[in-house]
């Protein structure tokens, strides 16, 4: 994103096809990231798993905010049906509190370690293909 936002100065911003991260922390302030949404906003996906704590830090209230559209990949829960769960795009943050903090419940009850296993690549991917199985099965 960093990179994006510098080369963005030096090109021309239509030469900057996409930008995808997955679990980043924030990095901008306000003032940068309204000069990065300006230019970059509709080729940026930040992919965001419900279970991972790195997306939340550095904290909000200390100036710190993301930039780019958000893809949240909320809690998969197997006993649930999942048709009315699937991916949101750029949530509210009441759309994503109740999630991650669903995610972190579960993560203790099930002695599992959220700050790490939710921020591993792979478990990313398995909902990202978890949610075009969805969608696949829905068209």
């Amino acid at each position: 994103m960093l990179a994006a936002h510098i080369l963005s100065h030096k090109l021309e911003p239509a030469q900057i096809a996409g930008v995808y991260t997955f679990d980043q922390p924030r990095l901008f302030d306000a003032g940068a990231r309204a000069s990065y949404d300006r230019i970059l906003r509709p080729a940026t996906w930040r992919i965001v798993n419900s279970g991972d704590i790195v997306p939340q830090i550095p904290f909000w209230h200390w100036g710190y905010r993301h930039a780019g559209q958000e893809c949240f990949l909320p809690e998969i829960n197997a006993s649930e049906d999942q048709a009315g769960g699937g991916l949101l795009l750029n949530p509210w943050w009441d759309q994503t509190a109740i999630s991650k903090l669903n995610a972190y419940i579960q993560a203790f009850r099930r002695r599992k370690d959220v700050l790490i296993e939710d921020h591993f690549i792979t478990n990313i991917l398995q909902r990202l293909e978890s949610e075009a199985a969805l969608r696949m099965s829905v068209c």
